[in-house]
């Protein structure tokens, strides 16, 4: 199992490019007012150089990318991009878009288990905000947009759990459809919790987690906000 090294996320999950409405994204020069998208995305590259974005159901190139932002140092990673589309088209791509922001996520791979309390009591219970609205979850990938404490000179780490079924509460629930999993953050040392910040937080899901694979509907998710009683979501698995 990976975890996610969050001083790192902090600089690059947070990488929102102000692009909008600057000339080089508007393609066709006649629409002032051009809708814009939302999507979760995964960043490829090829050996040349040239960046695209690819989620389940279709394949976007950038046009107009900036020549600094390379996005072969982040091929595989996951990114929550904002877009309009351009009237240009690029053989073997779908679609041509014109970036509004970019964020990009440190992302790693697997869930992982733990049998014990003592396993369990070491994950951390660092406080985490979650809105519903700012989860996606597919066939592959779990991304969450969360907010939290964050210190540039303390390490933290984010894990996404499979609890062994002991160490949950006498008589816990779990929706039907759904499997559990919960999002822990551990610290490496206390620190003054004033700064908080944003950042996405991507998980491709192994085999035994992969609603497609296992038949389940979604992910019942928990999150420890600071308080005695924790947030639980239920995660729909997005249809194309």
């Amino acid at each position: 199992m990976k975890l996610i090294k969050n001083h790192l996320i902090a600089l690059l999950a947070i990488f929102s490019l102000a692009f909008v409405n600057t000339s080089c994204f508007n393609d066709d020069g006649d629409d002032k007012n051009p809708q814009y998208f939302v999507e979760f995305v995964t960043v490829n590259a090829s050996s040349d150089g040239m960046g695209w974005f690819e989620n389940a159901g279709a394949k976007y190139y950038p046009a107009g990318l900036p020549a600094s932002i390379e996005l072969s140092k982040y091929i595989g990673n996951r990114a929550y991009i904002t877009y309009s589309l351009s009237d240009k088209t690029m053989p073997g791509f779908d679609k041509v878009i014109s970036l509004a922001a970019l964020n990009i996520a440190i992302t790693e791979f697997g869930v992982q288990y733990v049998s014990t309390q003592e396993e369990y009591d070491a994950l951390g219970k660092e406080p985490i905000s979650l809105e519903k609205n700012n989860t996606h979850l597919d066939s592959n990938w779990l991304d969450l947009i969360v907010s939290y404490f964050y210190d540039k000179e303390v390490g933290t780490t984010f894990s996404l759990v499979a609890p062994d079924a002991s160490l949950l509460p006498e008589g816990f629930v779990i929706p039907d459809g759904y499997i559990y999993m919960e999002l822990h953050m551990k610290a490496e040392k206390e620190y003054l919790k004033v700064n908080r910040v944003e950042s996405l937080v991507s998980f491709k899901l192994d085999d035994a987690h992969n609603p497609d694979i296992q038949g389940y509907k979604g992910i019942y998710l928990k999150i420890d906000n600071g308080s005695l009683n924790p947030i639980y979501l239920t995660i729909d698995k997005v249809t194309n």
